[in-house]
């Protein structure tokens, strides 16, 4: 479940950095006995709407290193889902689920509904 809910708009995406770059290099020729990890890069972003938790002023996304991960492009809005960072400075990672908005089709039907779920009171419990 998601700690943050929120509209965002990425602003810009900073490529990985020379130890970024060598972790993953490393990744793909030495062999792990856990799971891996890629490096992703760091995108700063700005806070349109916030629906659900709270965004420390300054928080970073972690982009998508892979195709299984959700990722995001510069210039777009979002609707984030996420959890809190295990610790403050850490990077906020966008889960499955976090999609770009566009003005009409699915995305905005999909946002309605998830703006409703959340401000809507729950009539199932008195």
């Amino acid at each position: 479940m998601a700690d943050i809910v929120a509209i965002i708009h990425v602003d810009r995406i900073e490529p990985l950095t020379a130890e970024e770059q060598a972790e993953t290099q490393r990744l793909f020729t030495t062999p792990s006995d856990g799971p891996i990890h890629f490096p992703g890069p760091s995108v700063h972003f700005s806070v349109r709407r916030a629906l659900k938790g709270h965004v420390a002023a300054g928080a970073l996304l972690r982009n998508g290193a892979t195709s299984c991960e959700a990722g995001v492009q510069e210039g777009g809005d979002y609707l984030l889902f996420a959890r809190q960072p295990a610790s403050p400075g850490d990077r906020i990672v966008p889960m499955d689920g976090t999609f770009r908005l566009d003005e009409t089709g699915p995305g905005a039907a999909t946002l309605a509904a998830v703006e409703s779920s959340l401000t809507l009171p729950d009539l199932t419990h008195p």
